[in-house]
């Protein structure tokens, strides 16, 4: 027991430290709406225009379209990111893990190196270059928790089977390029603790042996991941969540309730301190109630609480829309 303390207190440590997700899209709306103002373009407070990329004249004589940050840019103007584009690119992860039959932890992993690189990222951020990067999170997620190559019909390597499913679109020195800049930005803080391995320390520590039960618990956890409703919440804070709604779900009667957010289970901690898994916390309710909206949502039901006086924020639930999966990663995004 002292043991697997002491392992959580460093993967709690090292969430706070190296590992925090912080909102960014707000941040991108505004570099979005300055870059219109300074190129005398009208603003969108959505930021679903960004300035047309300017051409530029290469070495070999031939004009090529640029953006701000003298990027190449290929096909028309395209709209700076957003929460769904976010959502489409973790739905089409989770299909390429499962056609590998890989954990699909390595997901998890893979949004997180995304989330702390856009949080980091001085620039906005179109189409095409969100796309080579979730690509190159994904492949480097896989490098470093998959213990095998991925090989499709034609690939050489893991890396050139992701780029095959980008249909050509990047080449392997563009990746090649990407991946540094990843690991620079992050400054090598690659081995994220997960919501997932939370889930399982937790559990171990409560003494908790139910497969169903954290099987339950890692779809929410699953469900969370494609959500950037959580990229401001801690992985930790996650998983206690997901705990909690799954033992609430185990109950006939309350499964399908908005989470009680009481001491719902006054003898749950036995020896472990209170203070590793905290389940009355602002965060941790708040957690709770987004992912009993999404689970319900994605199970087709409609949530309790709007049968109850609607306690779940209308905010919340008009965000929780879910969208459709796209076939490969250069699918349209709108």
């Amino acid at each position: 027991m002292v043991d697997a303390v002491e392992r959580l207190n460093v993967l709690l440590t090292q969430e706070d430290v190296s590992y925090r997700t912080l909102d960014y899209l707000g941040r991108l709306r505004h570099l979005a709406n300055e870059e219109l103002a300074s190129a005398g373009e009208p603003m969108d407070s959505d930021a679903s225009s960004p300035p047309s990329p300017k051409k530029r004249k290469g070495a070999d004589g031939e004009y090529t379209e640029v953006n701000a940050q003298g990027e190449r840019c290929r096909g028309p103007p395209t709209s700076v990111i957003n929460k769904h584009w976010r959502e489409k690119i973790c739905e089409w992860a989770y299909q390429v893990v499962d056609h590998f039959q890989l954990q699909r932890e390595v997901v998890s992993i893979a949004m997180n190196h995304l989330d702390r690189y856009l949080a980091d990222y001085p620039f906005t951020v179109d189409k095409n270059k969100f796309q080579l990067l979730a690509m190159t999170c994904l492949y480097l997620s896989i490098k470093l928790n998959v213990y095998k190559h991925l090989l499709i019909p034609g690939s050489k390597s893991t890396m050139d089977s992701i780029l095959q499913l980008s249909r050509g679109f990047f080449t392997l020195t563009e990746m090649e390029e990407m991946e540094n800049d990843i690991l620079q930005r992050l400054q090598w803080h690659v081995h994220p603790p997960s919501p997932q391995a939370f889930v399982k320390h937790f559990l171990y520590l409560i003494g908790i042996e139910d497969t169903e039960l954290l099987d339950v618990s890692q779809f929410m956890v699953e469900l969370s991941i494609m959500d950037y409703y959580f990229v401001d919440y801690k992985s930790s804070e996650v998983a206690i969540a997901s705990i909690m709604n799954a033992l609430q779900r185990r109950s006939p009667n309350d499964k399908d309730k908005a989470p009680i957010h009481d001491e719902y289970y006054p003898n749950l901690m036995g020896p472990v301190p209170r203070s590793l898994f905290d389940y009355d916390t602002s965060k941790v309710r708040e957690c709770r109630d987004r992912l009993h909206l999404i689970f319900m949502q994605a199970n087709g039901h409609v949530p309790a609480a709007a049968e109850e006086g609607d306690r779940t924020p209308r905010k919340a639930e008009s965000d929780a829309i879910r969208t459709t999966s796209p076939v490969s990663v250069m699918t349209p995004m709108s």
